[in-house]
């Protein structure tokens, strides 16, 4: 069984940064931009600079924002904001405060990206990263997962 500390959360980060990345992929893709779909997965740490020079004048505006949102979940996995990509890691940041951020951020990335509609993507998208967390902890946790309009 595993626990929530600092390990935790950086393990729920890295996983919730992919999916960032995997949007990004799927988004691309979907605009039939394979070759700029494939450049991104080989960029180490997806810069912002080169995620947006990849997409900007060939995708759709939900494939750039795609793109932009995974560089930012980068950067804000570092408790960095997204402009400034590539500084050190502040480790005075909680790792628990970076991920609940992070896991926000990326579900509304998602949610922005899915043809199925906003409020059952960033839901389901939520429901995954609790998924991640409750197998990581190894049990259930009573959680209610709300649209960022509902309270």
């Amino acid at each position: 069984m595993g626990t929530w500390d600092e390990d935790g959360a950086r393990a729920l980060t890295a996983n919730i940064v992919e999916r960032a990345r995997a949007n990004a992929d799927e988004a691309l893709r979907r605009d039939g931009l394979h070759r700029e779909a494939d450049s991104l997965v080989g960029l180490e740490g997806l810069p912002y600079a080169e995620a947006v020079a990849l997409v900007e004048s060939v995708a759709s505006p939900v494939a750039i924002d795609a793109a932009f949102f995974a560089a930012d979940a980068e950067a804000l996995s570092k408790g960095r904001r997204p402009e400034e990509y590539g500084a050190d890691p502040l480790p005075e940041v909680p790792s628990a405060a970076i991920a609940a951020n992070v896991g926000f951020v990326v579900a509304h990335a998602v949610a922005m990206a899915a043809p199925s509609g906003y409020d059952a993507a960033f839901a389901a998208e939520r429901r995954r990263q609790l998924g991640v967390l409750e197998h990581r902890l190894g049990r259930s946790l009573e959680v209610r997962v709300d649209t960022p309009g509902e309270s």
